[in-house]
């Protein structure tokens, strides 16, 4: 019996934090020159602890699995990591969006750039998994993109992508084209920093909302970043041509002709020639906040250069019905979200937007079931504990595929100066 329990112990100890203490983080001292920064500050570690008392979500494993297939049969080596890498590295265009990351021993080393916070993200995580309840950060070798997403518009063709398959490594990004081989997605840098503060903030508006105040025509603000960046130099016309057709500039002309439906316009014009900035000034509108947003009824949400983040996450949050652009970009939770279940589909060319809103306006009890099952699967499924639980599951599957050992890794790293300590 002695024996038994003592087994079971060091199973909870294998699974679990390995904190020797049972309401409180084991002991952790790093050298100053680690730094310190983390998102710590954002997570709510009971709720964190609660969510590993329960399943992980089915759909949430799914996409994990379904991100890792290829590894899963093939295998992460070092020769694999250290030729994707070096690719990525050198493409000049894309370069300083990556980093590397290890993690054994309860530490954390870096290399590459880091423009926005993937080393504070890689801190929490480690922290976290110092708290009792809250699987240990595994042995671990990862890619990092910082870039919005892979690939962009103006990116070469798969440069990611390894001529021998062989020598192929997976890359942890903030989005992907869900055609895009050998990315797992994660939370993006935006909603890192904000989602903690800006989740209540909705859930606020929410209350000061409800269903029946809302004014039932469609509302949109954003900047015109789903222009094609590889027309940044092309003559005035041309460049104009290109952008006539594009979703962002086309739900704003439609406000100009159907006001009684639809408020929408640039309330910036952002990172765009000055030429296409002249071109667009007719249709620039005030801009308000996210949680002023909540006083209307449908929300559509149109991608820019990639995925709109947070912005998705939060109209789905605001118990408006969120009009959802059909795309090819996706991120990490994006597979468990059913149309007429959790949003309203658009055609991705907002061709069929009046259409949709007369049609809602018709519909508003199921609108209004639309508007709360989206509200309460963010509240359940994709809140700051979420995009640390996920975190934690998918690097656990991917360390179940790479081919090296916790010591081989401490080896490469302590004998490679160009690794920087972390944690």
């Amino acid at each position: 019996m002695k024996f038994k329990k003592f087994a079971l112990v060091i199973l909870c100890i294998k699974c679990f934090g390995l904190s020797p203490y049972p309401d409180k983080p084991r002991d952790h001292i790093a050298p100053a020159s680690c730094g310190s920064d983390s998102f710590m500050y954002s997570v709510s570690i009971p709720k964190l602890q609660e969510k590993y008392q329960k399943a992980v979500p089915k759909w949430m494993n799914q996409r994990i699995s379904k991100e890792l297939r290829f590894f899963k049969e093939q295998g992460i080596t070092q020769e694999a990591l250290d030729t994707t890498y070096n690719q990525v590295k050198a493409c000049d265009h894309i370069s300083d969006e990556y980093l590397r990351v290890r993690a054994f021993d309860y530490k954390v080393y870096y290399k590459g750039s880091d423009k926005f916070g993937i080393r504070r993200l890689m801190r929490t995580l480690a922290r976290l998994a110092d708290y009792p309840g809250i699987p240990d950060l595994p042995p671990l070798d990862a890619i990092f993109c910082e870039a919005d997403g892979i690939p962009l518009s103006d990116d070469p063709h798969e440069y990611w992508i390894t001529k021998d398959q062989k020598k192929q490594a997976p890359i942890f990004a903030f989005a992907a084209h869900m055609d895009s081989k050998y990315v797992i997605t994660m939370v993006d840098r935006f909603t890192m920093y904000e989602w903690y503060s800006l989740g209540p903030q909705i859930l606020g508006a929410s209350a000061a909302n409800p269903w029946d105040s809302k004014k039932k025509i469609a509302f949109w603000r954003g900047q015109p970043s789903d222009f094609d960046h590889k027309m940044w130099q092309a003559p005035y016309e041309d460049l104009c041509r290109s952008y006539v057709g594009k979703p962002r500039f086309t739900i704003s002309r439609l406000s100009y002709e159907r006001p009684d439906l639809l408020n929408a316009g640039f309330n910036a014009i952002g990172n765009c020639p000055a030429e296409l900035t002249g071109f667009l000034s007719w249709l620039v509108k005030p801009g308000i906040s996210p949680s002023e947003h909540l006083e209307w009824a449908y929300l559509p949400a149109v991608d820019g250069c990639m995925c709109t983040y947070p912005g998705y996450l939060w109209r789905l949050l605001s118990n408006s019905v969120t009009f959802k652009q059909e795309s090819a970009c996706s991120q990490w939770f994006y597979d468990a979200l059913k149309p007429y279940v959790h949003y309203i589909p658009l055609k991705n060319d907002m061709s069929d937007l009046l259409e949709k809103i007369v049609w809602a306006q018709n519909n508003e009890l199921l609108c209004k079931q639309i508007a709360h099952n989206s509200t309460e699967f963010i509240k359940e499924n994709v809140m700051p504990e979420d995009h640390y639980l996920h975190l934690l599951e998918a690097f656990r599957s991917y360390s179940e595929c790479q081919r090296f050992t916790s010591d081989e890794l401490r080896e490469l790293t302590e004998a490679d100066p160009t690794w920087i300590r972390i944690r």
